[in-house]
């Protein structure tokens, strides 16, 4: 589901709400770590689903990736992408929002910067997406997914918006970043023991629990993960997790129903001037997400591309709030966004004949496990 549903700039091209039923459905479990079939349209798609896992059942697992080594630097990988605005413009929103924030210590804006760049690779839309699965580090949930003929949309979010299992809820907050590294002490320095960004997490922290606080019983909402570290490989971030009892007569329909926008603005009144960057965010900053009998998902839409033809377009957000430098989140922008960048120009280079994806790709995330939707969780 695209956020230009409810934003004045949308690209009128492309659906805005895309529902889909896929032809076969797998499900892994501790009781079926080998995976079963939980849904097939008829039943040849069933018998072609049991012949599918048993045939990778069958082959050796893939050996793992070689180490990426670091990330080549952003003037480096930003070669050939235009940014829909330039940095002075973009520094002189952040500016804005500072000030205006200072009035509203509790505040918080979330501003967007567009990038597209016409596509140069002769490989298939799916090879980006292994390699960018296979780099990214730990994320919550990956998606590949065909909108049209010549369209694709792919990420590897760091987060969910809401889980449901049964009558539980489950929901993830990753809020505050900083570039990643292997120094337990400057990672220590720049998230946990830095005022700023425990500031932010802890906020968004209580903004996402009120938020969900009328589906659940009464008391039943507890944080089980408190300002976790995530890994991504360009960046790390506070990760907390919180769940809840649903209320009896409470659906995954219902939660999703007041998400938007989910980049948005506290409080409310700033909204127009953090959603004042005027290029589509297209999928970006949308949901992308399964629902499977008493189970289900949503998915922020972030660390994403969409192939349109012959462009490919990105996206990237950062949270500030009033204790926020302009300049650091101008560079967080760039950290954050070289996940997506790395693995274009990876996709971009020829592969030597004797050599398929999955061997010339490099770092440490999961591969692909389906043409549709693949969540890590």
């Amino acid at each position: 589901m695209s956020p230009d549903i409810y934003r004045r700039y949308s690209d009128e091209t492309l659906p805005q709400i895309l529902l889909v039923q896929p032809g076969i459905e797998f499900t892994f479990s501790p009781k079926k770590p080998d995976g079963e079939v939980s849904y097939a349209q008829e039943p040849g798609r069933e018998r072609q689903g049991a012949d599918m896992l048993r045939s990778a059942q069958e082959q050796p697992p893939p050996a793992r990736p070689a180490d990426a080594g670091e990330p080549g630097s952003f003037s480096e990988l930003a070669a050939g992408w235009t940014p829909d605005e330039d940095n002075e413009r973009f520094a002189g929103r952040l500016d804005e929002a500072v000030r205006m924030l200072s009035e509203h210590p509790d505040g918080k804006m979330t501003l967007t910067r567009a990038y597209r760049r016409t596509s140069t690779s002769t490989r298939t839309p799916f090879e980006l997406y292994e390699l960018h699965a296979r780099m990214n580090g730990e994320y919550a949930f990956s998606h590949f997914l065909c909108i049209r003929e010549d369209t694709f949309s792919l990420g590897t979010t760091p987060e969910n918006v809401v889980e449901i299992s049964g009558r539980t809820l489950s929901v993830d907050v990753v809020a505050a970043t900083c570039r990643a590294s292997d120094d337990e002490e400057y990672l220590a320095k720049e998230l946990h023991d830095n005022p700023k960004q425990v500031k932010e997490h802890t906020s968004s922290l209580k903004n996402r629990r009120n938020r969900f606080v009328p589906f659940c019983e009464d008391g039943s909402i507890r944080v089980v993960q408190d300002m976790r570290l995530k890994r991504l490989r360009n960046v790390c971030h506070l990760h907390s997790v919180f769940t809840g009892r649903l209320l009896p007569e409470v659906t995954l329909f219902d939660l999703i129903g007041n998400l938007f926008p989910l980049l948005g603005a506290r409080p409310k009144e700033l909204l127009a001037v953090a959603d004042a960057e005027p290029a589509p965010h297209r999928y970006y900053g949308g949901v992308v997400g399964h629902l499977h009998r008493e189970s289900g998902g949503c998915f922020l839409n972030i660390r994403n591309a969409l192939l349109d033809g012959g462009l490919i377009h990105a996206k990237v957000g950062v949270g500030v709030i009033a204790e926020s430098d302009p300049y650091s989140e101008l560079v967080e922008t760039r950290d954050k966004l070289s996940g997506v960048l790395e693995a274009v120009h990876l996709w971009e280079q020829p592969v030597p004949p004797a050599t398929n994806v999955r061997e010339h790709t490099r770092g440490g995330g999961s591969p692909a496990c389906s043409l549709e939707t693949c969540s890590k969780k």
